[in-house]
């Protein structure tokens, strides 16, 4: 059965992050955020309250995965989150290309060719999942649209993630499919969950 979380990001945003999440929760809901080292001050008073079930968070700090040069960052700030994760009772944790700006835009490095993207990201991900397999963790790999929003980001349909995920092969490895970018992009949410639904780990929807 899936759980229903709010984004403490985009919710409430005229209230101090800590009450964003109590609201969230008295609500009825687990609360989602994104980078934790902007929310570091606020991550004790998450983790004392049981009432504050925390869904996901963004579980890598910079990097990439899509050029040889940024995966070994890319794979230092996954390890430096995952303590995090335990310190919040966290399960899931997104991961996508690399390191995007508070514009969302692509300020890491991608390699010129295709072939070493994609050879670069299996590597990297197979890296990823075996953190996630000893610790017990899932990282969701998350699509994002170039249309509107992310010009350049290497990964726009969903159908990438799910090859690289089905590629890899760990069950902590998954797909995040979100709507909102799946209907910009591609137009069809219903078939892109039809077609990997088998890999689905996380769904986002946003108007």
């Amino acid at each position: 059965m899936f759980k229903l979380s709010v984004c403490a990001d985009t919710a409430f945003l005229d209230q101090p992050f800590v009450e964003r999440a109590n609201r969230i929760a008295d609500a009825g809901f687990k609360v989602e955020f994104w980078r934790w080292p902007e929310r570091e001050a606020d991550l004790g008073a998450l983790a004392e309250n049981p009432a504050i079930a925390i869904s996901a968070f963004t579980g890598y700090l910079g990097g990439c995965i899509v050029d040889p040069q940024g995966a070994d960052e890319f794979i230092e700030g996954c390890k430096q989150s995952l303590p995090v994760a335990q310190r919040l009772g966290c399960e899931t944790l997104f991961t996508s290309s690399g390191e995007l700006d508070a514009n969302g835009q692509v300020i890491h490095p991608i390699a010129r060719h295709p072939g070493r993207r994609w050879i670069t990201a299996y590597n990297t991900l197979c890296r990823v999942a075996e953190l996630g397999e000893n610790a017990g963790v899932t990282y969701v790999l998350e699509h994002l649209n170039t249309k509107v929003d992310h010009p350049g980001f290497p990964f726009n349909h969903v159908e990438d993630v799910a090859e690289l995920a089905s590629a890899v092969g760990s069950p902590r490895l998954r797909v995040l499919i979100d709507v909102y970018h799946v209907q910009i992009e591609e137009g069809s949410v219903t078939q892109a969950i039809r077609d990997y639904g088998s890999l689905l780990g996380y769904v986002h929807v946003a108007d």
